[in-house]
Order: structure tokens, then C-alpha cells, then sequence
């Protein structure tokens, strides 16, 4: 079975685990804590966002909710180990996200994943000049591909996002690429130097995910 149908077929059950986790007590406030991860399930099971905020905080960690409509898929993901700006975000069962001053640079466990990739700095987005993206993803036959972009960002004015029950003024920034044919955008609603939420590519098949952070 390929990456693609592990991940589907993982997604069809509910699963709220706690698992203690190396290197978590390197992560500022979260000691040894527990990472809370669920899969949106099936049929009657309820989906993330249907989570309350205060049982959401009692895992005692940051959370971020990772979304991906191409398959239709929404996990937590804690903080599980992190090297100076770069962390690595993961659930109980393998689904990994690493963010580099919050900006996506990698994914395991999705179908379709960020292998590795160059990217800019969020303060290097934010500026707005032309800055470079190479993004490096798996396709089909698990093949690993390039793609280079040439990429600017415009302001779009301010947001007021809702998250769980709590209101987050932003600025809405669209970061457009191209390149090899390819025209992409992802969004940043940025709360002061904080990305609270993002909208980012990642392959072909995958396409975007969605990343909010809603635990600080």
C-alpha cells in the first residue's frame, strides 16, 4: 500500500492518544507534556474543530490543527522536538509537519509529502521583495520531484480570525509564485509576529494544508 492509501485508511478512526515524547522538555513550557492527536472520523464521529477549547487545553501543550481538503483530512499536532526557529510538529501515530519560524518546510505521514525544501524566512515573506522557493515532493511511485518558484507577497488589509471560541486580529499576506508553468499562493494571517494561521502548498497531489494554531 502506498503513502497515499496509509494515510486514508488511517484517517477512517478516532484516536485521542497521549503519548510522552523525547525531547519535549527542550520545547519552553511544555516539559515532558502529552501530545493530543485526532483523526477526523467517519460517519457519526465527531470532526476536530467540534472539540471544545478547555478540553483541547488540558493536554498542557501547544496544539496546531492541520487540514487538508484533497483528502479530507484534520489532526492536532504538539510540539515533539525542535533545532533553534525549526520544530517538529507530530501526532500520536505519524503524521509530522516541521515549521521554520512557522513557515511549512516539511510533512510526513499526509500522502504526496514535502520531503525537504528551501524557503525564506517569515520575515523575508513579510518584507514583500522577490525572494526564491524550491520545493522537493514525492509524486507518483513515490518519485521524488523539484520545483523552483520565483515568488512576491502582497498585504490583502486586516482579518479577525475565529478559533475555538476566541478572536484574532490579523494581516492577511498572499505570497504568489511561479515557475516551470506552476502558479501557486499561500496565505499568512499574521498576529503581530506570529503566523496564527496559514494556507500552504505542498505537492501535486496533496495540494495545500491548512495550519492554525490553536493552543499557544
Amino acid at each position: 500500500m502506498g503513502q497515499q492509501g496509509m494515510a486514508l485508511k488511517s484517517i477512517g478512526m478516532l484516536a485521542v492518544c497521549a503519548l510522552t515524547l523525547a525531547g519535549c522538555s527542550a520545547l519552553k513550557g511544555t516539559g515532558a507534556g502529552a501530545v493530543l492527536a485526532m483523526f477526523k472520523g467517519k460517519g457519526d464521529q465527531p470532526a476536530a474543530t467540534a472539540i471544545p477549547r478547555a478540553e483541547l487545553e488540558k493536554a498542557g501543550i501547544p496544539l496546531i490543527l492541520v487540514r487538508n481538503k484533497t483528502f479530507g483530512t484534520e489532526a492536532f499536532v504538539g510540539p515533539r522536538d525542535s533545532r533553534g526557529s525549526l520544530v517538529n510538529w507530530a501526532t500520536a501515530d505519524g503524521v509530522l509537519v516541521t515549521l521554520r519560524d512557522g513557515v511549512l518546510i516539511e510533512t510526513r505521514g499526509l500522502g504526496g509529502d514535502l520531503m525537504s525544501s528551501a524557503m525564506p524566512g517569515i520575515g523575508q515573506v513579510i518584507a514583500g521583495g522577490s525572494h526564491r522557493r524550491s520545493y522537493f515532493y514525492t509524486g507518483p511511485d513515490d518519485r521524488i520531484f523539484r520545483l523552483d518558484l520565483t515568488c512576491s507577497t502582497e498585504a490583502t488589509g486586516s482579518e479577525t480570525l475565529a478559533i475555538f471560541g476566541l478572536a484574532y486580529p490579523t494581516r492577511h499576506l498572499v505570497e504568489t509564485c511561479r515557475g516551470d508553468g506552476v502558479e501557486l499562493q499561500n496565505e499568512y494571517w499574521m498576529q503581530g509576529g506570529l503566523i496564527r494561521q496559514s494556507r500552504e502548498w505542498v505537492s501535486p497531489t496533496l495540494g495545500y494544508v491548512e495550519l492554525t494554531r490553536v493552543i499557544d
